[in-house]
């Protein structure tokens, strides 16, 4: 018996000393000599999970807590087996077992940080590094690591900053924490310290591909392609299969159009994780850009499964319809979602729902109700518009948007916003008969990612603003970088302040949209207004737009009265309004021999 009990010393003397072969060995000849030895099953168990063999490990660990159900380290070490194979939920029960028999182990309040912090628990997380302080009665680099970590996922960035540096002042080699810190500098749009960051992580630990693919990212961001492609295959290469990796490069490709290189990217993406929704719903944008509708709609409805879209998801008690069900002589409610110019863009189908025989409640943000009630004229009393839902009745459900793929396509609407505004005789006479009236809008909301690129300076309309016999007017809304010099400078008229604001959210803007005689909008909310009212307008896009404005054509199956200008490389303000200058003096000749 003497030898067998030095076999299990010198097995666990190996471990600890990190000769892992050796004690691997050991374990292995122990168990040859007694399998029901759960010394040597617990820890082969966790050398198995070191080298990714999870089934075994996991069976090991089980059959040594089968032989001593109340050993807390067999339960804990299951645990972060569990956690590592991202069976969170199962590991949180184990972790549970273990403190319960052992409450003053602070490992298992560290494991159990860890295991709360990826189920998004992060307020139980903060209790179990405080119960861990306690315990160790210090605070080490992990464990300001961690700290930063939960601080981060209830959104108190400043104090997961200051946290991430006291981990690195307590080890400055810690690239975790360097590598958190860039995480959350991206993410608040501190570029510049987010690369310095992922940098010194990388210095630190040259193959952490995860530093890599999230470089790619930022540079992403700035636009900087040459280097988000480098960086791309720099992950790659550590890591071929690095999923986050492929759907940046995916990404990337998008913005370089070359559109069946990112399509590859997600297809090997999906053909790893079918269920990805990242690759799902990113392709389905680049079909869909194609004008491949019938692979795109679908793969759009991966959207709700990506964070982007997590919070705007609502878990509804009543069916989804996405077209497979009669809803003749049925009550469906149709809620928005995303921003107010999908909204106006979306409702378009509110008759066509009707005309299934449906009696329609459509959701609403409060703001827009205004502006949208007259499209219960569509269906006479068979449409309600509301901005709440959970006062109504309703057999059905669709969101807004999954209305194209419901009603099984595009298909063709004519302006369909019907418009009996009280203010257009007010704004007819306020802008007088006087020039060729172009209404004009440049920037979109700033708050949002979506905006970046598709915007532009106001400096650009000086190249028309000269024109004889053109008056540019405003419908400029919260612009941040205007000032009224600067627009008379350029010959630009302002509107008043209360523009907008009085009778509900774009009905003046509606209003004066019918008093002009053109529109020029970057890609904002106020196209789609102006294209459901059917009034005459001149989108101007970027090189790569939005999914809905596809690529090269100059009209849209969007809307009749619109024509698109497009930039011939990413930036190409100065281009699109050299060709707006033409455009519009064609319009102007044509305008002047009209009258």
């Amino acid at each position: 018996m003497k030898e067998y009990d030095q076999i299990i010393k010198h097995a666990l003397e190996a471990h600890v000393n990190g000769d892992l072969e050796n004690a691997r060995s050991s374990y292995k000849k122990i168990l040859n000599i007694n399998p029901e030895e759960p010394i040597a099953l617990a820890w082969l168990g966790s050398l198995e999970a070191i080298n990714k063999n999870y089934e075994d490990a996991i069976c090991l660990i089980q059959h040594a807590i089968k032989i001593e159900p109340l050993n807390s380290d067999y339960l804990a070490n299951l645990a972060s087996v569990l956690c590592e194979c991202n069976l969170l939920n199962d590991a949180l029960f184990q972790i549970n077992l273990a403190i319960e028999i052992n409450k003053k182990n602070s490992i298992y309040y560290k494991n159990r940080a860890v295991i709360n912090i990826n189920l998004k628990n992060f307020d139980d997380a903060k209790k179990d590094i405080e119960q861990l302080i306690k315990i160790d009665g210090t605070c080490s680099s992990e464990t300001f690591l961690l700290i930063g970590n939960a601080q981060y996922g209830l959104g108190e960035n400043r104090e997961a900053l200051c946290s991430y540096e006291k981990a690195i002042e307590q080890d400055n080699c810690n690239y975790e924490a360097y590598l958190n810190k860039a995480n959350l500098l991206a993410k608040i749009k501190n570029h510049n310290g987010a690369i310095e960051a992922y940098m010194i992580a990388i210095s630190i630990n040259n193959n952490l591909t995860e530093a890599y693919s999230h470089l790619e990212s930022v540079y992403l961001d700035l636009d900087d392609l040459n280097n988000a492609v480098i960086y791309c295959k720099k992950a790659l290469e550590i890591n071929p299969i690095n999923i986050h990796a492929m759907n940046i490069y995916g990404l990337v490709n998008i913005r370089l159009t070359k559109f069946q290189d990112a399509i590859t990217y997600f297809d090997k993406i999906i053909l790893l994780q079918p269920d990805n929704p990242n690759a799902n719903y990113n392709k389905s944008l680049v079909l869909m850009r194609l004008g491949n509708f019938k692979v795109g709609l679908p793969l759009y409805e991966w959207r709700w499964k990506t964070n982007e879209f997590e919070n705007s998801y609502r878990l509804i008690d009543k069916p989804l319809w996405l077209g497979g069900e009669s809803i003749n002589c049925k009550r469906i409610l149709i809620y928005c979602e995303q921003g107010l110019g999908d909204t106006i863009q979306f409702s378009r189908y509110i008759e066509d729902i009707v005309k299934l025989g449906a009696i329609v409640t459509i959701q609403v943000p409060y703001v827009l109700m205004p502006l949208l009630k007259n499209l219960s004229r569509l269906g006479g009393l068979n449409v309600l518009i509301s901005d709440k839902y959970d006062h109504v009745d309703f057999d059905f459900y669709c969101p807004i948007m999954s209305l194209p793929l419901a009603l099984g396509g595009i298909g063709k609407h004519a302006s369909y916003l019907i418009q009996d505004n009280p203010n257009i005789d007010k704004w007819k006479n306020y802008l007088g008969n006087r020039g060729f009236k172009i209404a004009i809008c440049w920037q979109g909301n700033q708050n949002s990612e979506a905006d970046i690129g598709r915007s532009f300076s106001v400096n650009f309309f000086s190249l028309i603003s000269k024109i004889k016999n053109v008056r540019l007017i405003s419908i400029q809304k919260n612009c941040l970088n205007c000032n009224v010099t600067k627009l008379k400078d350029l010959n630009i008229e302002e509107l008043p302040e209360d523009f907008d604001t009085t009778s509900g959210a774009f009905m003046d803007s509606a209003a004066i949209m019918k008093c002009v005689d053109l529109v020029i909008t970057s890609d904002t909310a106020l196209t789609h207004l102006a294209g459901a009212l059917g009034v005459r307008t001149l989108l101007l896009l970027q090189n790569v737009p939005d999914w809905r404005w596809g690529l090269n054509t100059e009209d849209t199956i969007w809307y009749s009265n619109h024509k698109l200008i497009r930039q011939n490389f990413s930036g190409d303000w100065n281009g699109v309004f050299e060709k707006l200058k033409i455009e519009i003096e064609e319009l102007l000749s044509k305008h002047n021999s009209d009258t």
